[in-house]
């Protein structure tokens, strides 16, 4: 599991608090009994009071997310294991106290470090604990089953988590070289081909279709005949393929980035390029096609690969231009990436160290006691103008660690895939 740093502002945070109430809740109980300890970790104890508050700030973060981007109601009661029968609600509470017991880990170390909390920091989270209970009410509270001191507690942990993450990363090398980073760029315009297997999926739905309804099947029928062949609907993807690399052609020597792009969209409006880079020193670190990189290969920049591109699983044709040897850029931004990438694996295998020579326990009954689902969410409204410099600078930091981890396991979708890696609570509260 990731451990990437939550930079969560406490300036931000006390303006999300402050502002307004938390709506709603997760619990089918009258209220919880937030005193019960939920995690210990070499005898230090986490209340459930205060996984509860987590969990239900990340659970309004990933619902805020989810729906204003896909509409979804079904969420925190989709189920991740069937086996377990574990919903996604429940996964957030049973990763919300396994990320708490490793902030606790981190503030058991964070003497080793010289790092403290200042009095800033502590009057910015004094004032988030005070304006949680300032604009909730009781009953709310109770069904959370976070006291004031639980906020406090939680949002001190997470303010030394990440003190740490800068202290842990201090020494990392900060030196990337060329042979990392130089970046080469590339414009296409992909054309996807059918699939013999698609077809025969289409035609089995369409006989199902059939033997429902006599009527529908007739007409279905009819359609299924005006219906183009694999070969012929892919006679015509390449025809347009090959048309827009002739139009491409004509543009002569002249051709550069943006004459390319005015030339497909002026071909046709519904043609989209598209943007990709590879390491020059290492083509196969990439996240294009392999067959484009190898179409490029020795080729100078500002030149158009003369002929269609197929995809290595020859299911796309790309009309392919190389526009720049070195994208300065995209160097840039894949350097500072290989150094947040550095940090990171040091925080991380500093961590899991730590970790493997504590004494964990988790509580279970507890953690059951508070329910995540999707009759009853949860959301925390905030005004975006009391975000502070800090925060979004937080966020941003956030995003781009996040990013080198989203091409992992961790880039799960709503129907049960793990949002742990989502975007920061105080963004999408």
């Amino acid at each position: 599991m990731s451990k990437f740093v939550k930079r969560i502002s406490c300036a931000a945070l006390a303006g999300a608090l402050a502002v307004g109430a938390m709506t709603g809740c997760a619990s089918k109980a009258a209220g919880i009994d937030g005193t019960k300890t939920a995690v210990t970790v070499n005898g230090d104890k986490i209340s459930l009071g205060e996984v509860s508050f987590y969990a239900h700030f990340n659970a309004a973060s990933v619902y805020s997310y989810y729906y204003a981007y896909f509409g979804m109601s079904n969420l925190f009661d989709t189920v991740m294991d069937e086996e377990t029968g574990q919903t996604y609600g429940q996964y957030l509470m049973t990763t919300s106290a396994e990320e708490l017991g490793d902030m606790m880990i981190l503030k058991q170390h964070a003497e080793e470090y010289g790092v403290v909390i200042d009095d800033e920091a502590k009057a910015a989270i004094e004032a988030a604990a005070q304006a949680y209970i300032d604009e909730n009410d009781e009953e709310t509270r109770n069904k959370v089953g976070a006291s004031k001191e639980d906020v406090i507690a939680l949002m001190e942990l997470q303010t030394i988590q990440s003190l740490m993450y800068d202290a842990m990363a201090k020494d990392v090398d900060t030196n990337v070289t060329d042979a990392e980073s130089q970046q080469s760029g590339v414009k296409y315009v992909s054309f996807t081909l059918a699939q013999e297997e698609e077809a025969a999926e289409e035609e089995t739905e369409a006989a199902e279709d059939a033997e429902a309804a006599d009527e529908a099947a007739a007409e279905e029928t009819e359609e299924a005949e005006d219906t183009p062949s694999v070969e012929e609907q892919n006679a015509e993807t390449t025809e347009k393929a090959e048309a827009l690399l002739a139009a491409i052609k004509l543009l002569g020597e002249g051709l550069d980035a943006d004459t390319f792009e005015t030339a497909v969209t002026g071909t046709d409006e519904t043609y989209h390029v598209q943007s990709g880079n590879f390491t020059k020193a290492d083509p196969t670190d990439t996240t294009l096609d392999a067959a484009i990189v190898k179409a490029v290969s020795g080729l100078t920049e500002g030149t158009l690969v003369p002929e269609l591109v197929t995809s290595e699983d020859g299911t796309t044709l790309y009309v392919v231009f190389y526009d720049k040897e070195i994208d300065e850029e995209a160097t840039a931004s894949k350097a500072e990436t290989i150094v947040t990438e550095r940090k990171q694996e040091n925080f991380d295998t500093l961590l899991e160290g730590w970790k493997e020579g504590a004494e964990i326990t988790v509580d279970d009954e507890a953690l059951a006691l508070v329910q995540i689902t999707d009759a009853s969410p949860v959301s925390f409204k905030y005004d975006e103008n009391e975000e502070t410099a800090e925060g979004e600078a937080a966020e941003a930091e956030n995003a781009e660690g996040e990013a080198a981890e989203a091409e992992t396991a961790e880039a799960e979708t709503a129907e049960g895939e793990a949002a742990e890696e989502t975007a920061e609570a105080e963004a999408a509260g």
